[in-house]
């Protein structure tokens, strides 16, 4: 089984997105290293025109660099990207997080 890659998160505030994993086509690592690009700009912007709250601007930010490193796992794993798949993880978490804040009463609104 190959090394798994160091992964180096970047801002990038011109991607198309939120945020994006620079995947190669032979499957593999150049140097080690995987890299995601995460739009803060972007994300900022949102916030500001409030089309993100900001309780939810550190989540939405997890959740971007969480569906991006899935994807590194899928290059390394060698197995396809889905986009389904990785929305469907990220809708669990989002479920688990729910319900972990109701039980500790934490909520929102």
């Amino acid at each position: 089984m190959k090394d798994f890659p160091i992964i180096k998160v970047h801002q990038h505030d011109w991607i198309p997105g939120w945020s994006a994993f620079a995947a190669t086509d032979d499957g593999e690592f150049p140097n080690g290293e995987a890299h995601i690009a995460i739009d803060i700009g972007g994300m900022v912007a949102a916030l500001v025109n409030d089309q993100l709250g900001a309780d939810e601007m550190p989540y939405f930010v997890a959740e971007c660099i969480m569906h991006e490193v899935i994807h590194v796992l899928e290059q390394w794993a060698g197995v396809e990207f889905s986009e389904d798949r990785v929305e469907a993880l990220i809708e669990k978490y989002q479920e688990a997080r729910r319900a972990l804040e109701k039980e500790l009463g934490t909520e929102e609104g």
